[in-house]
């Protein structure tokens, strides 16, 4: 899994900056409305500013026409537009290859134009994180832009990118100590002294072609030629040390959004009331509605044998046990459930809401083009015992695909407790649904003092308990009622 942090400052309820942990499986429990899908929320915004570039959305179109983030003042803290938002996302770059940044016929015209027998080759960097930090804040003119972006390097600030209000001058600026620490990362000892001599230790670098202190992450950055000094390290053509120095400079602070954007690009997002289908409903050959959960229906609809197999599977003998299986049909593709038992066909609308609530979320966790699963109450509507094997078909898709993440805001104690058990249990029980406890990270969101959300995680011990007391409900209630 890639993300492997989130960071947020006066977004929305948040105030003070908070630390969210992330895990393949990711569950954030608390009370109403305390904070648990402003989490959610942040990354449909992240995908709104990296993708759409847009800063001030009413809606996340990418998850369907009802997904509403109502703008920049909505999202700001405290609706106060003084305030600036800040989101950092850390990535685990162990076994990231970052993009090169240089084409092949670059790379030979650099290797013809220096004096050397071994021509020109630029080592991968190998970093354990990355992390990237947007400054969100509101424009005098009332539109909303990026103040800053921040790249850090194992933990440590990099670059920073500004851009001050209704100015068109992008900057740069470098940490000299993480520039010292640059021939480590690439496993080269030239590296820090070609970046260093490049920029001649100007504090402030001037970069052309951006009109935003968010680089494009498909392209080179272009250093302005009156920040760049040529110190005839690449012979006497001056464009090949400028070339270089972009290019490595690219793949540092380019590279790390070129990866957060394709990880944000397999997010979908279903919402906390899944719509059911009415009669005669003719899915859409292009899914895109998860927030309503009706993008479900028409990834079924469209999907082949195999996909609709799988489906199945997690409704009958592999997953629920229910007595439904579900298939396609007609012109338009119309999706019916079967009654096995009974032997007769349903329209969606004519069962309970149950397995309308539970359909689109099997959907998503059976389609692996999708690493990234954020969804509101899963077990919303559906018996305690099919919300414990929810927990089993959670565990499975993320052993098939360690790569993915369930952000889930839920209430349920029943899928928390199959989580802990499945922690606890012996590696020869049979089902191969032990997990570690690292796999899972729970926060749970609750009012501070200021009555803003305070968010703790709660480690599980590798017994299958919490490390901490949980506070404000969940589990204690059931204690009083026993």
């Amino acid at each position: 899994m890639l993300i492997k942090k989130l960071k947020l400052t006066n977004f929305k309820g948040i105030k003070s900056t908070v630390t969210i942990p992330l895990a393949p499986i990711t569950l954030l429990f608390g009370g109403n409305s305390s904070g648990k899908s402003t989490i959610l929320q942040s990354f449909l915004y992240l995908y709104e500013i990296l993708i759409n570039k847009n800063l001030d959305p009413i809606k996340s179109f990418k998850q369907g026409a009802s997904c509403y983030l109502n703008g920049f003042e909505n999202l700001v803290h405290g609706k106060d537009l003084d305030n600036v938002i800040s989101i950092e996302v850390e990535l685990d770059t162990t076994d990231v290859i970052l993009h090169s940044y240089l084409s092949d016929t670059e790379e030979l015209y650099i290797s013809d134009s220096i004096e050397s027998s071994d021509g020109f080759q630029l080592n991968e960097p190998s970093l354990a994180s990355m992390s990237i930090k947007l400054d969100i804040a509101g424009g005098s003119d009332g539109v909303p832009y990026i103040k800053r972006t921040e790249i850090f390097l194992n933990g440590e600030l990099f670059a920073a990118i500004s851009r001050e209000d209704l100015s068109k001058q992008i900057w740069l600026v470098l940490n000299p100590e993480c520039i010292e620490k640059m021939n480590e990362y690439y496993g080269d000892p030239s590296i820090s002294q070609i970046v260093a001599d490049g920029v001649g230790g100007d504090s402030f670098i001037y970069l052309d072609k951006l009109d935003s202190a968010v680089p494009n992450a498909d392209f080179r950055l272009s250093i302005n030629k009156n920040s760049w000094t040529d110190t005839g390290n690449f012979g006497n053509n001056p464009y090949i040390g400028k070339l270089v120095l972009e290019v490595i400079l690219s793949q540092i602070i380019c590279g790390p959004f070129k990866v957060l954007i394709k990880e944000l690009t397999k997010l979908i997002h279903i919402g906390p009331v899944r719509v059911v289908p009415p009669i005669g409903y003719a899915p859409n050959k292009e899914p895109n509605d998860w927030y309503s959960g009706l993008a479900g229906w028409d990834k079924f609809a469209f999907s082949d044998d195999n996909f609709k197999l799988k489906v199945n599977e997690c409704f009958g003998e592999k997953g629920l046990l229910s007595k439904y299986q579900f298939a396609s049909h007609g012109f338009y593709n119309h999706v019916k459930v079967i009654d096995k038992v009974m032997d007769i066909a349903h329209e969606p609308m004519e069962l309970g809401i149950g397995v309308s609530q539970i359909f689109p979320f099997i959907v998503a966790a059976a389609d692996k083009s999708f690493s990234f699963i954020s969804v509101e109450q899963p077990e919303l509507h559906i018996h305690p015992g099919w919300q414990l094997i929810i927990a089993d078909l959670i565990i499975k898709s993320v052993k098939e695909n360690p790569n993915r993440l369930f952000l889930i805001e839920t209430h349920s104690e029943h899928l928390m407790l199959r989580l802990l058990n499945r922690v606890r249990e012996n590696e020869n029980d049979g089902a191969d649904l032990k997990i570690d406890p690292d796999i899972i990270s729970v926060v749970c969101v609750y009012p501070d003092e200021n009555g803003r959300p305070y968010y703790q995680r709660q480690r599980i011990l590798p017994d299958g308990d919490f490390e901490l007391d949980w506070p404000e409900g969940f589990f204690e209630e059931r204690y009083k009622e026993v």
